[in-house]
C-alpha cells in the first residue's frame, strides 16, 4: 500500500526535472516560462483525458487502490509522451530570482506549483483546467492507508463523477434492526403487562318461578304408593240455612205524620174539630187527626198529618198557627211540635228473584267458610296443608217462597259436597326446591327460595280411588354463577371510558358496576379481550 505515494512523487519529480531544463528560459521571460508550463500542463491534461476516456469504458472504483494505481500509470505514460515545448518569445515581465532546486527540492516543488497556479488562475474560465494544489494530508483509516489522488487524478475523478456512497455496513443494519425489535418487544411487554381494565359487576337478581305436580293418596286406600304423598282424600257434606228479606212490593200510598201540642192561653176552653188546619211559618199545611177540646190555660197533644204528603213535608220541630181561629185569638191558641214529621210510603212487600239469587250466593260463601273452618279443624292436628273444593254439581238449594209471593222475607237452605285433601308438605318443599334448581340455566344459581310461600291448588280429586292431583306453584331469585359472563368482552374492545359506562348501563341484568383502568391515565379499554377482566360481585 506504499507504492501509490512513491509513484505520485516520481511523477512530480518528472515535472521538476523538466522545469530545471527550462530554467534558462524562465530567466529570459517569466511570461514565456509560465505559458510554456501552462501548455505542458494543458497537453498533459489532454493526454490524461485521452487515457481517461479509455478507462471510462470499464467500471472503475476510484476508492479502490488498484484503480488509483491504474490511473497513475496512465498519467505517467501521458507525461512521458508529452512533446518538448517550443521556444516562446521573451516577456517583458521582470526576471524572478532562480531558486536552488538541487539543494532545495521541496522549494523547487513549491516554486513550480506557485507559478503554475498563477497562470492557471487566469486561464481557468477559458481552458477549464483545474488548479494544482498542495497534495492533502493523507487521512488515517483503521488498518487502511488510502492513497491521496494528485490534482490531475482529482480532475479525472471530477469528470468521472463522485463515487457512490459506501453502503451501510451489514452489522449496522443488524444493530438497528435489533434495536427496533427490542423497542417493539418492550412496548408490547408493557402493554400486555400493565394496560388492562377491571370491571366489577353487581348482577341483578332474576325472578324465577316453577310448578310441580304432586300426587296425594288417601292413607286408607294406598298407604305405600311410590312417588306420591300419603294424606287424606275425603268427601264431606255440609248444610247451611239463612233468612233473607224480600225487597219487592207495590206502593199503596204515602204519608207524612207527626205529633203536635195545642196550647190554650185564653180564659175560655177552645174546642177543635178533626182536620183543623195547622200552618207552619213557611206555609206548609198540616191537619189534626182527631177532635179535641183544649181547656183554658192548658194544652192537649194530638196526631197530625200533611195535607199533601211528600218527602218535603218531613220537617223538624216548629211552631204552628191555627188559621181557622179569629185573628185576635191566634196568638193565644197555637200549636208546637217536639219531634220531626216522618215521611213514609205504604207498600205491599213481595219476594223478588234477585232476593233468591243473592241469598243463594251468600249462603254458598257461608258454606265455604264453614268447610274451611270445619275441615281445618278436623285435619289440622295431623296435616299441615288442607285443601278443599266444592262439587258444584252436588249443591242443592231450597226456599220457602218464590218470586212474586207476598212475604217480607225468604228462607234459603243449602247442602253441598266438599272435597277435602290434606297432606304434609315436608317432602313437597324439598321436591319443589330441587325442581327450581334443575330448571335454572347453567350459568345461574339459586340464591333465594322461600318454602313457606309455596301455593298449592287442587287439580282433580277421585274420592272413589282415594287419589288427588295437586299443583305446587313457587317462586325464587337467581344470580349468575361466579365466572359467568354477563357481557361480551369483544364488544368492549377499544371503547373509551364514556362508551364503556354507557354500554354497561344499558344491560338489564346489571344492577351496578365499577370500572378501573390500569394505568389510571389510560382511559380506554385494551384492544385485546384478554386484558379486559370482568368480576362478579355477590
Amino acid at each position: 500500500m506504499t507504492t501509490a505515494p512513491k509513484l505520485s512523487t516520481g511523477i512530480f519529480f518528472k515535472f521538476m526535472l523538466k522545469a530545471k531544463k527550462t530554467r534558462s528560459k524562465i530567466k529570459k521571460s517569466v511570461d514565456g516560462a509560465t505559458k510554456e508550463t501552462a501548455s505542458a500542463v494543458k497537453n498533459s491534461a489532454a493526454a490524461g483525458k485521452l487515457k481517461l476516456i479509455k478507462i471510462q469504458r470499464a467500471p472503475v472504483d476510484l476508492h479502490a487502490e488498484n484503480s488509483v494505481n491504474a490511473i497513475r500509470q496512465a498519467i505517467k505514460r501521458s507525461v512521458e509522451e508529452e512533446p518538448e515545448p517550443q521556444a516562446v518569445p521573451a516577456a517583458v515581465a521582470p526576471a524572478r530570482p532562480e531558486p536552488n532546486l538541487k539543494e532545495r527540492p521541496d522549494l523547487a516543488k513549491q516554486e513550480v506549483i506557485k507559478v503554475i497556479n498563477e497562470e492557471i488562475k487566469k486561464k481557468t474560465e477559458e481552458t477549464n483546467t483545474v488548479t494544482l494544489t498542495q497534495p492533502p494530508v493523507k487521512p488515517e483509516f483503521r488498518g487502511i492507508n488510502k492513497p491521496t489522488p494528485t490534482p490531475v487524478e482529482q480532475k479525472m475523478i471530477n469528470e468521472l463523477g463522485a463515487p457512490a456512497a459506501r453502503p451501510v455496513s451489514i452489522y449496522k443494519k443488524i444493530s438497528l434492526s435489533f434495536l427496533v425489535l427490542t423497542a417493539l418487544l418492550l412496548a408490547g411487554l408493557f402493554y400486555y403487562s400493565f394496560v388492562k381494565v377491571t370491571i366489577t359487576i353487581e348482577p341483578k337478581a332474576t325472578a324465577v318461578s316453577g310448578k310441580l305436580p304432586l300426587d296425594i293418596y288417601d292413607e286408607s286406600t294406598a298407604p305405600s304408593k311410590d312417588g306420591g304423598i300419603v294424606g287424606a282424600v275425603k268427601e264431606v257434606e255440609l248444610t247451611a240455612e239463612n233468612n233473607y228479606p224480600a225487597t219487592g212490593g207495590l206502593t199503596l200510598g204515602e204519608e207524612a205524620i207527626g205529633k203536635v201540642k195545642i196550647i190554650n192561653n185564653y180564659i175560655k176552653n177552645q174546642p177543635l174539630v178533626a182536620t183543623t188546619r195547622l200552618l207552619t211559618p213557611d206555609n206548609k199545611l198540616f191537619r189534626i187527626k182527631d177532635t179535641i177540646n183544649v181547656p183554658a190555660g192548658g194544652s192537649v197533644e194530638v196526631e197530625m198529618y200533611a195535607d199533601q204528603p211528600s218527602a218535603e213535608m218531613a220537617i223538624g220541630p216548629t211552631k204552628f198557627t191555627i188559621p181557622g181561629l179569629w185573628a185576635g185569638l191566634q196568638d193565644k191558641v197555637y200549636g208546637e211540635s217536639g219531634e220531626a214529621v216522618v215521611y213514609r210510603q205504604k207498600k205491599q212487600v213481595v219476594i223478588e228473584q234477585i232476593d233468591i239469587d243473592s241469598g243463594t250466593k251468600n249462603l254458598k260463601d257461608q258454606l265455604k267458610n264453614k268447610a274451611e273452618s270445619e275441615a281445618v279443624a278436623a285435619y289440622k292436628d295431623k296435616y299441615k296443608q288442607v285443601l278443599f273444593k266444592f262439587d258444584e254439581n252436588s249443591i242443592v238449594a231450597t226456599t220457602d217462597g218464590k218470586s212474586g209471593d207476598e212475604k217480607e222475607q225468604v228462607i234459603i237452605k243449602m247442602t253441598a259436597k266438599v272435597l277435602v285433601v290434606a297432606f304434609n308438605d315436608d317432602a313437597s318443599k324439598k321436591l319443589a326446591e330441587q325442581k327450581m334448581k334443575s330448571s335454572l340455566a347453567e350459568n345461574q344459581e339459586l340464591v333465594e327460595f322461600n318454602q313457606d310461600k309455596i301455593v298449592y291448588s287442587l287439580s282433580s280429586v277421585a274420592v272413589a280411588n282415594g287419589t288427588a292431583a295437586v299443583e305446587a306453584s313457587f317462586e325464587g331469585r337467581a344470580l349468575p354463577k361466579a365466572g359467568a359472563s354477563l357481557v361480551d368482552k369483544q364488544k368492549l374492545v377499544g371503547l373509551s371510558g364514556d362508551q364503556l359506562n354507557q354500554y354497561l348501563a344499558g344491560l338489564s341484568e346489571v344492577a351496578s358496576f365499577e370500572v378501573k383502568f390500569s394505568p389510571a391515565f389510560f382511559k380506554r379499554a385494551p384492544y385485546s379481550a384478554d386484558r379486559i377482566i370482568v368480576e362478579l360481585k355477590k
